[in-house]
């Protein structure tokens, strides 16, 4: 993931519950889709995760082909870690771009027999 899961208090999560595998944050604050894919295979594929959640595409708002290099991506990890359950974390807030970037993740994830997880984050108004 980048910045968003990388402030994400896993660790705490960790210390109080009982997990059957290892739990690894490989999340990088302002990691780009085109970073990432530079970086896989040390930070991820090297790993041999039997769990990926993929939370990516937040710093990638002025790239043109954002949505491309995340299906390189994800067609990436899909064929050096069959065996891994791949989870697509869809992007947070408002606007065409995280529209359009979530729209093509699950349509991805329907594709490719991949699970979309969707954040919600409610906005409430005070009077």
């Amino acid at each position: 993931g980048s910045t968003y899961m990388s402030n994400f208090p896993l660790y705490e999560l960790v210390n109080k519950c009982t997990f059957e595998n290892a739990i690894y944050n490989r999340s990088i604050e302002g990691l780009t889709i085109n970073e990432a894919l530079e970086i896989v295979d040390d930070c991820v594929v090297d790993l041999h995760p039997n769990k990926l959640f993929l939370a990516l595409g937040e710093e990638d708002k002025n790239n043109p082909n954002a949505i491309e290099d995340y299906i390189t991506l994800v067609s990436t990890l899909h064929s050096q870690l069959p065996k891994c359950n791949l989870y697509l974390i869809g992007l947070t807030g408002i606007g065409s771009f995280v529209e359009s970037f979530n729209k093509n993740i699950k349509s991805l994830c329907n594709e490719k027999s991949i699970i979309y997880i969707m954040y919600f984050s409610y906005l409430h108004n005070i009077s």
